[in-house]
């Protein structure tokens, strides 16, 4: 179930058209469930990765964001490599009333708005999983771009409506979701960052590290299927081998000017 996704010729962003009640979208996100505990953390374990690619050419490691932070699983990987002035900001209610004691407080329960930051004041922004979902993606990039310190830089990951699992799924891939407003791709991530200033740019395809369980969550298969897949791989005691795969993200960064 999703939107009618037009495709722009200029930039290859596909999205919404047209586009949907925005105030309902956002309502729901509010009171939008969450997802376990353990899927956040391995979400956090894959994205820290593209963190450490980086880590070295940072200005600092004082102020950090993560837009659209879940349960704060990565802050606590940003604390756990040393970043002081760490903040979250995350608009559904209930992954903030799961997330521990450690980074509860550093999470601000809102949409993102750049207006509420200061110019220059943080060494990283990250937005993962998050620009599919945003009404204005433009002005959140834009805000980006104010907030980042000279050389800091901006580390987005996304869903690529081009990846050969799209291609080879079409409707049936999850990327293709009621709270999906556009899909990137290559040239969309390399378009958006040029738009706003970004330089150094980067886009690569995404490999994420997930138990069996999880894939065969995800994948297009009829419910019982996967339901028999799961008790096949429990039985075997294979449900938490971990299995990286390029299942159709991209990562990006971009990093502002000195």
């Amino acid at each position: 179930m999703h939107y009618r996704m037009v495709i722009c010729a200029n930039c290859d962003l596909a999205y919404a058209n047209p586009a949907p009640d925005i105030g309902w979208l956002r309502k729901n996100y509010i009171k939008a469930s969450y997802e376990t505990a353990e899927e956040s953390n391995l979400a956090a374990a894959n994205h820290s990765r593209l963190l450490d690619r980086v880590l070295h050419n940072l200005p600092d490691r004082d102020g950090a964001l993560d837009i659209g932070t879940g349960d704060g699983a990565f802050l606590k990987e940003l604390l756990n490599r040393g970043f002081t002035n760490v903040e979250g900001v995350e608009p559904s209610i209930n992954p903030i009333q799961e997330a521990s004691d450690e980074v509860n407080k550093l999470i601000t329960p809102a949409f993102f708005e750049g207006d509420n930051y200061e110019s220059n004041s943080f060494s990283v922004v990250t937005c993962f999983q998050v620009l599919e979902h945003v009404d204005q993606i433009d002005n959140l990039v834009k805000s980006v771009f104010r907030l980042l310190k000279p050389g800091g830089y901006f580390l987005t990951v996304g869903h690529d409506h081009r990846a050969w699992t799209a291609r080879l799924l079409g409707q049936r891939s999850p990327i293709f979701d009621i709270e999906h407003l556009q899909l990137l791709s290559r040239t969309s991530f390399r378009h958006l960052y040029n738009k706003h200033n970004f330089q150094k740019f980067k886009v690569e395809s995404m490999t994420n590290s997930y138990p069996l369980n999880y894939w065969v969550k995800l994948s297009p298969l009829p419910k019982s299927a996967r339901r028999s897949m799961s008790i096949v791989l429990k039985s075997l005691k294979l449900n938490s081998l971990r299995v990286p795969l390029r299942a159709g993200n991209l990562w990006a960064l971009g990093v502002k000017p000195n």
